[in-house]
Parts: C-alpha cells; structure tokens; sequence
C-alpha cells in the first residue's frame, strides 16, 4: 500500500515553522533542505528504508484543514505578490534608460501619446524640445567613453533640474533627448531656454572635468487643436534642432 511507503521532504523552506509542523502532522520523519549533496540524499533515502513505517493518519479536523489552507494561501500570495513586483520592475525598466534614468524612447512615445490626448481635452499648449549633446564623439575619443557616459548623465541631470515633473524628459537615442513642456505658450518658450542656458552655464563653471558641456535645441509649439501626430512633431523638431547646430558651426565647418 501506498501509506507504507517512506516519505521524504526536499524543500528550501524547513527552516519555517509552518513547514515543519506540516510535515509531523503528515508523519513524514526524513526532510532535506535544498540545495543538497547527492551523498546526503542517497544516506537519507537508506535510512528511511531501514525503517519500519507506522501508518499515520491525516487530521481531518476542520482546525487543520482550516490551518494548512491558511498557510498555502500565505504562500501562494506571497508568491503572486512577487511576480508582481518582479513584472512591475520589468515594465519599468523596458520605459527607462539605464545609463541616465530618464525615460527611454519608447517610454517618451507612450507618455507623449497621453499628454497630447490631455492637452488636446483642455486646450492647453505645449511644446517639444529636441536636444542635441554637442560634441559627444570629440569627448569619448579624448576623454573616455566613460567621460562620455558621464556628460549624458550630467545633461540628463541639468534637463531635470529645468523641467518640471509633469514634463515629459527622455533620453531619445545616444546623445539625443526630447522634452515635453505643458502649459507652455510660444511667448514662453524663450524662458525655457535661458533656464537650460543658465543651469548649462552652472554646471560647466564648477565642473573639472576638461571639457564643457553645449547642446543644440530644436523647439516646436504644438497648437492644440492641430491633430500633429508626436513622430511628426519629433521630425520637427529634429529639424529645428539641426539647424540651429548648423548655425552655430563656424564657417567652412560641414562636420
């Protein structure tokens, strides 16, 4: 019969107290706690063999059935609360940059798409901004590349500090960023950019890091009753942004 047959326990959690009274109650004798040596299982797999197994009945008592169905619901919330929090990091990290913490571009496109829908609702205006980190190659090759990654993290920093949290900041491509500014009208748009000049103008007075930081700006003011898509804005701007970089090349400068 199958009630004669020795029972062991493997398991990761015998040092919970749940688990061991679990298994007296059940009459198991022999437990193995992971990870485990194969001798260790072969010695505990003997052992049980040399002895002579006494029956043992299950509680039946509702207080035990009620018990056991308590701790398996414990155990199974614990573990659906751990895939959530496991699936929730993993949402996150798909949104984010991991070098700068902003958003990825494809956390920008997902944000932008709803604060067009909710500035199209209330009328509001915004405007997109495409910025350029000026020189980034000149800096890996003289610098480092890991000079290079610090002046994305510093730009990322100096963007954060300009914009306000119901902006939406990202970290497009290499060392491209886009904002999304509300409540901006076109007469603002100018105090946007002496913020970001400003805050510029801080950084490199305290930096020592060799080099300065200097970025290119594209701006486009969405009217809210336009039904611009944001990949059409972000051409836009794209565009803006070029040729104010162009602008300011010296003459002769076609790099």
């Amino acid at each position: 019969m199958l009630a004669e047959v020795p029972v062991i326990f493997q398991t990761a959690h015998y040092i919970e107290k749940e688990i061991r009274r679990l298994a007296s109650d059940c009459g198991v004798q022999h437990i193995i706690t992971k990870p485990v040596e194969p001798q260790q299982i072969l010695k505990t797999v003997a052992e049980a063999l040399k002895q002579t197994v006494a029956v043992a009945a299950l509680p039946q008592t509702r207080e035990f059935q009620k018990e056991h169905l308590q701790l398996l619901a414990s155990k199974l919330y614990q573990k659906v609360s751990e895939l959530e929090t496991a699936n929730a990091r993993l949402h996150n990290l798909s949104l984010t940059d991991d070098l700068t913490g902003l958003n990825n571009r494809r956390g920008f496109m997902l944000l932008a798409e709803e604060l067009l829908k909710y500035v199209r609702r209330t009328s509001q205006r915004i405007c997109l901004l495409y910025i350029d980190l000026d020189d980034l190659k000149h800096i890996n090759d003289t610098f480092s590349h890991a000079a290079g990654d610090d002046a994305l993290i510093q730009t990322a920093r100096i963007l954060a500090k300009t914009f306000r949290e119901a902006d939406v900041i990202a970290r497009l491509s290499g060392d491209e960023f886009g904002v999304l500014a509300m409540d901006t009208a076109e007469n603002n748009v100018e105090a946007i950019l002496a913020r970001v000049d400003e805050h510029l103008t801080a950084h490199n007075a305290q930096s020592d890091s060799g080099y300065s930081l200097s970025l290119s700006i594209g701006v486009v003011a969405l009217d809210p009753n336009s039904a611009q898509a944001i990949e059409e804005l972000l051409s836009q701007a794209d565009a803006a942004m070029y040729s104010q970089k162009q602008d300011r090349k010296p003459k002769g400068d076609n790099t």
